[in-house]
C-alpha cells in the first residue's frame, strides 16, 4: 500500500487489519499468533472523560470507579482555571488510590500556559500529562519543566517520530495507536523503536 500511495494511514489500517483478520480465520488462529504470540492475559483499561461540564465529569468519574476502573484520563486544554478545578475535584471525588492523567490534545496556547496549569494540577498526583502543546520543541520545553511525565500523542505517528522525540528529549512516554502509523504491523514498529529508546508506551 505504501508503494502504491503515500499517506492515508487510517484507510491503510482498516485494510491491513481486515487482511490480518482474514489470515487468522483462514489459518484458524487468533491474530496475536500472527503478531508473535500472546504476551499477557490482562490489560488495564483507562477510562477517558470528555470535555464535559465539571459536575458531569465528576459524576462520571465516580460512576466508572464504582464499575472497577482504576485509571482515569481527563480531557483538558480548554481553559486553565476550569481545568485545574476539574482535576482537583475529580481527585477529591475518587480518592488517592485511582490514577489520574490529563490530555490537552495540544490545547494550551504556549508552553508557559501549559507549565503553569499542569504544575497547579501536580498536587493531585498525575500519572502523566498528554500532549499539552503542539510541536516537538514546545512539548520538550514543557517536559523539562514538569515533575509529571509528558506523553507524546499527536507528535508520535511513526518510528521516525519516536526517534526525533528521543533525540530532542521531548517526552517521557509514547502514545501508540493502531491507526496513526497505518495498522497493527506499523504500530509494532513504533513500539519496537520506543522500546529500544527506553520509552514506556500507552496503547490507544
Amino acid at each position: 500500500m505504501d508503494n502504491a500511495i503515500r499517506g492515508y494511514p487510517y484507510a491503510k489500517a482498516c485494510v491491513e487489519m481486515a487482511a490480518y483478520d482474514l489470515a487468522g480465520r483462514s489459518l484458524g488462529v487468533p491474530v496475536y499468533q500472527l503478531l508473535g504470540g500472546k504476551v499477557r492475559d490482562k490489560i488495564p483499561v483507562t477510562h477517558s472523560i470528555g470535555l464535559l461540564p465539571i459536575d458531569d465529569a465528576v459524576a462520571e468519574c465516580r460512576q466508572v470507579v464504582r464499575e472497577g476502573i482504576r485509571t482515569i484520563k481527563i480531557k483538558v486544554g480548554v481553559e486553565p482555571r476550569r481545568d485545574i478545578e476539574l482535576v482537583h475535584r475529580v481527585r477529591e471525588a475518587v480518592g488517592e488510590e485511582i490514577d489520574l492523567c490529563v490530555d490537552a490534545n495540544q490545547g494550551y496556547s504556549s508552553p508557559g500556559e501549559a507549565l503553569q496549569t499542569i504544575k497547579a494540577m501536580e498536587p493531585c498526583r498525575l500519572k502523566y500529562a498528554e500532549q499539552p502543546v503542539e510541536g516537538l520543541l514546545r512539548i520538550a520545553e514543557v517536559a523539562k519543566g514538569l515533575d509529571t511525565p509528558v506523553m507524546a500523542d499527536e507528535s508520535a505517528w511513526t518510528p521516525q517520530d519516536v526517534l526525533e522525540i528521543f533525540e530532542r528529549r521531548a517526552a517521557d512516554i509514547i502514545s501508540i495507536y493502531t491507526t496513526k502509523p497505518g495498522g497493527l504491523h506499523p504500530g509494532m514498529e513504533v513500539a519496537a523503536v520506543a522500546r529500544a529508546a527506553g520509552f514506556p508506551c500507552n496503547l490507544n
